[in-house]
């Protein structure tokens, strides 16, 4: 379920923002201590025990990831609604129950723009397409000709050669058109390109300027390839691009103050109540409250209404409810109270 959806939800919530890492031997010692700790956070909160238990069998059935890394999990008294694996650890555990969830560090670490990743090789590609709605892989395999030069001389080497160059071409322009394709139909932020050197080259020439192809220096169609280095240089070429919509995304705000863009929680609340949010600036470490209705947290308000939350998670809530983005920021902008909002009109 994604944040969006999850908000929606009557409730109430058992929230849990967990170090997840798995980077020393005694990581499954750790995972155990901190789970231990996180459910007596929640049942000092409140939290009912059959949305403890939820949350306890998706922490001990999914094996933390290798590395370091944050877990965000959601669970009413029905099911787990939502489990994100986060780049880095939480500074602070968090255990939480309440009528809203808190969504803010899922929102913070970003959602992957649809990308594709190619690992290429003079005999093909193989090619994983991600979106909103999942990951599809593919192979595009090459003719089943020579593809690799052979040493030596005379005419019949050249000619050899020159057949085997021609192979590779036709299988170059075969996988950039599938790859351009699939690229547009699923609106790729990133095409990343991995694999052989000379192929991957051969590939980017033959790919479209229109699609933002970046080649990436790992991966490989090898058995026993590094995939770790490889979805490492991918995450790297992806927070490139969130990095970029970072600054994109304050310089339209400046651009539009004293227009459509409004700072200062009271201003902030009022264009949320209305509907009339495109863009939510706010940091991760927000302070206070407001009230809302449960299951409409739309209905925010800074006078005494139906139930308090907190503000770091009713403002995303309200945010995601009225379909505006979430953009956390620091003190790389100055906005009374910490907040802004991109009106989606003045």
């Amino acid at each position: 379920m994604s944040p969006a959806d999850l908000v929606r939800e009557p409730g109430p919530f058992a929230t849990v923002l967990l170090d997840a890492s798995h980077d020393t031997e005694d990581a499954l010692d750790l995972a155990r201590q901190r789970w231990r700790a996180a459910a007596e956070g929640l049942a000092e909160a409140g939290a009912d025990p059959s949305s403890i238990a939820h949350l306890e069998r998706a922490w001990t059935e999914d094996l933390p990831p290798r590395g370091r890394a944050g877990r965000l999990m959601v669970a009413d008294s029905s099911r787990v609604l939502l489990d994100v694996v986060l780049p880095s650890p939480p500074d602070q555990p968090q255990s939480r129950y309440g009528v809203l969830p808190y969504v803010l560090p899922a929102l913070a670490a970003g959602q992957a723009p649809p990308h594709v990743v190619l690992v290429v090789d003079s005999t093909g590609m193989d090619y994983r397409v991600v979106t909103s709605d999942g990951t599809a892989e593919d192979t595009v395999r090459g003719e089943d000709h020579p593809v690799h030069k052979i040493p030596g001389g005379g005419w019949s080497h050249l000619s050899m050669q020159r057949r085997v160059e021609e192979t590779v071409r036709r299988t170059m322009r075969t996988a950039a058109d599938t790859a351009a394709e699939v690229a547009r139909g699923a609106g790729a932020r990133l095409v990343a390109v991995a694999g052989e050197v000379q192929s991957r080259a051969a590939l980017c020439a033959e790919l479209p300027e229109s699609l933002h192809a970046v080649e990436l220096d790992a991966g490989s169609r090898s058995a026993g390839a590094d995939e770790q280095r490889l979805e490492a240089e991918v995450a790297r070429a992806l927070a490139e691009i969130d990095a970029a919509d970072h600054l994109a995304d304050l310089d339209h705000f400046r651009e539009q103050t004293g227009v459509r863009a409004v700072d200062g929680l009271p201003d902030v609340v009022e264009a949320l109540r209305a509907g009339n949010a495109e863009l939510l600036l706010m940091p991760m470490d927000i302070d206070g409250t407001a009230w809302v209705t449960p299951g409409a947290p739309e209905t925010i308000s800074l006078e005494p209404g139906d139930v308090e939350c907190r503000l770091d998670e009713c403002l995303p809530a309200a945010a995601l409810a009225v379909s505006a983005r979430v953009r956390v920021v620091g003190p790389e902008i100055d906005l009374r109270d910490r907040v802004g909002v991109l009106r989606r009109y003045a």
